[in-house]
């Protein structure tokens, strides 16, 4: 069972990650649609984690989340 803390760090984590790719996405191909920013907030750690890595590949900002996996 997950502690109050292990949680909140955990959280603290996911938004660090998702802030990191979001800021490097917007370097990249400029202002982000918001439902783009909305469904990095909103993602686990894994799956920012794995965007991160489409970024190298990417076209355009929907590449990095919508692959053909």
């Amino acid at each position: 069972m997950q502690t109050f803390i292990d949680k909140y760090i955990s959280q603290g984590i996911q938004q660090g990650e998702a802030r990191i790719l979001l800021r490097l996405m917007e370097t990249r191909f400029g202002k982000l649609p918001p439902w783009i920013m909305d469904k990095i907030r909103h993602a686990d750690t894994e799956s920012i984690e794995s965007w991160s890595l489409r970024l190298f590949s990417a076209n355009i900002p929907e590449d990095v989340l919508n692959a053909n996996d």
